[in-house]
């Protein structure tokens, strides 16, 4: 998330304007409806939708990553298992991408053609906070200053 908004941040002042676009995007009320990620879906022309590579649904919570869940085709498979072969040498940290399903969130974009990975991590915690008490979201705005 800070490196997200670090680059929100140098966008605003100008600075290392990137030549490619890293959008995220949050949404709530996956588990009664889906509608976040339906109307996400809906807002997208046919030239958006086209632009976009690769849907990442991360809903496991924070815990050490173990792997990605993967739905698409087996060319875009290849693009993912490339991209994610130079992320290992960057972090010599292995990236286990195995066949399944990115993620209930992502699934409209899935269902358009677009590549959906799910994060999976260690989870031997996760209901200890996942809807609990303890699961609390912190409001911060990014604002150019």
């Amino acid at each position: 998330m800070n490196v997200i908004a670090s680059l929100i941040r140098n966008q605003t002042h100008g600075i290392a304007a990137p030549r490619r676009t890293i959008r995220l995007v949050m949404w709530v009320n996956e588990e009664n409806g889906i509608r976040g990620a339906l109307t996400y879906r809906t807002s997208l022309s046919g030239s958006e939708l086209a632009n976009h590579l690769v849907a990442i649904e991360s809903d496991a919570g924070v815990f050490m990553p173990e792997s990605y869940s993967f739905s698409g085709t087996s060319t875009q498979y290849q693009f993912v298992y490339n991209v994610s072969e130079i992320i290992e040498d960057l972090t010599d940290r292995e990236l286990n991408i195995t066949s399944g399903v990115g993620g209930s969130d992502v699934s409209p974009l899935d269902q358009a053609g677009i590549p959906t990975l799910g994060l999976l991590t260690e989870s031997s915690k996760y209901f200890l906070y996942h809807h609990s008490g303890m699961r609390v979201c912190a409001h911060e705005r990014l604002r150019a200053t």
